[in-house]
């Protein structure tokens, strides 16, 4: 994100308010109606929304002063700082800025900057006032700069802004770091891993027309969502989140929301016209390839065991098998087992009947997928550490082959049930050629 001296519309659709966000826009308009100019510092680390919230801010004052009925005039400028930039640097281009602003020319401007020691800033705040502008609005946006070598010309600009009353001007500086004891500090990041990945959702939705396209006929079906989710269970933001690295950003997070919803990433989510649940994530093609990189060797061996032993029931199962795994697998990630409740909450469609299916299902996995699966008859759980994970994964993958040689060879338990089976598959395999010599 860039900071816009004319933010676009689409840069002010993807902003979304966060809560401390909302009380920062608050603090602002509320300091602009005292009378007084106002100095305000949004600090934080990389990537939490300080210059999109810039732009958003930005383009709110350039809207309320085109709807203006009166004879106010508002200003509002944008300022990205280089890095490497001197206190005098940033005084000039500041003061370049107003004078272009209010149709001045470069004669103006060297005037003002002859002036020296922000003595500049005095003449052109009241240059803007003598041409009718009642309100100015100044965004700073400092990006990946080290804020302190400017922190005096800042303080010096603050003093000035707070002593003139006319025009109203408000400086808002987002920069790395806390506040300056000087200067009134905002914060406009998530305060939690699920309003960021409310605020991703919000931004993947726009950046996908067809997800919008949707939005209100998926909608009109839900009940206890928030179209703010939308078209996410609850379940599947926290398993979304889970995926996520913790230092994610909102920009992060909308990526993994956009491969979980995007069609050309090979997903087919957009086709199931319902609330995504946890299990619909493995639709995903870059999903699947980040689960695997987080599962590791010995995980994803496990995962292949599951999925061997899940294709092993029966075929009227339809998909259920692969989703109650799907399901335990994302949980995982979450550090949770489910319950047999909340496992059947994740699964398209849950009846008081399915349950009871679930249940028969659970046992069935926990016995022939070899302890990847783990089911104590109230709540179930995906192990990823298997002993001889390799080994099962294996003859899982082959199993549908060799059950041509022998239809009711089981799945392994454990690392000693495929010793015997193996045994046993090597006695079938002996009798086979014998049979094939005789032919």
């Amino acid at each position: 994100m860039e900071l816009e001296a004319e933010p676009k519309e689409l840069t002010v659709r993807t902003y979304v308010l966060t809560a401390a966000a909302a009380r920062a826009w608050e603090s602002i308009e509320r300091a602009a109606s005292s009378a007084r100019g106002s100095f305000f510092w949004i600090g934080g680390r990389t990537k939490v929304g300080k210059t999109h919230f810039l732009n958003y801010v930005l383009s709110l004052e350039r809207i309320a002063g085109g709807r203006s009925l009166d004879d106010e005039r508002r200003l509002a400028i944008a300022l990205s700082v280089a890095a490497g930039a001197t206190a005098v640097q940033l005084e000039g281009i500041l003061l370049e800025q107003v004078a272009r602003e209010l149709g001045g020319d470069k004669r103006a401007t060297a005037v003002w900057r002859a002036l020296g020691n922000a003595g500049g800033l005095r003449v052109a705040l009241s240059e803007a006032h003598r041409l009718g502008v009642r309100r100015l609005t100044i965004a700073v946006d400092l990006g990946d700069f080290d804020p302190a070598a400017l922190f005096d010309c800042f303080r010096r600009f603050a003093q000035i802004i707070a002593s003139n009353r006319a025009p109203v001007t408000t400086m808002l500086v987002a920069g790395r770091g806390p506040a300056p004891d000087w200067a009134a500090g905002l914060d406009v990041a998530p305060h939690s891993g699920q309003e960021a990945m409310l605020a991703a959702v919000a931004r993947a939705r726009e950046f996908l027309p067809r997800a919008r396209q949707f939005l209100h006929g998926f909608y009109a079906g839900t009940q206890g969502e928030t179209e703010q989710a939308f078209p996410f269970h609850s379940e599947t933001l926290r398993a979304l989140l889970a995926l996520a690295p913790s230092d994610c950003a909102v920009g992060d997070l909308a990526r993994l929301a956009r491969d979980a919803l995007d069609p050309s990433e090979g997903s087919r989510n957009m086709a199931l016209r319902r609330l995504l649940l946890p299990s619909d994530l493995t639709a995903s093609a870059p999903l699947s390839r980040r689960i695997e990189t987080l599962l590791g060797e010995a995980g994803r061996n496990a995962l292949r065991t599951s999925y061997a032993a899940a294709s092993s029931l029966s075929r009227d199962d339809g998909e259920l098998p692969r989703q109650i795994v799907d399901s335990l697998l994302l949980a995982h990630f979450e550090g949770r087992e489910l319950e047999l409740g909340q496992l059947c909450a994740r699964l398209p469609k849950a009846t008081d009947q399915t349950r009871l299916q679930v249940r028969k299902m659970l046992e069935r996995l926990a016995q022939t997928a070899g302890g990847a699966i783990r089911f104590d008859g109230r709540s179930a759980r995906f192990n990823p550490r298997l002993p001889h994970a390799r080994e099962m994964a294996a003859f899982a993958a082959a199993l549908p082959v060799l059950r041509r040689l022998d239809p009711s060879l089981p799945c392994p338990r454990d690392a000693d049930d495929l010793e015997l089976i193996l045994g046993r598959l090597g006695n079938t395999v002996a009798q086979a050629l014998e049979l094939a010599r005789d032919v």
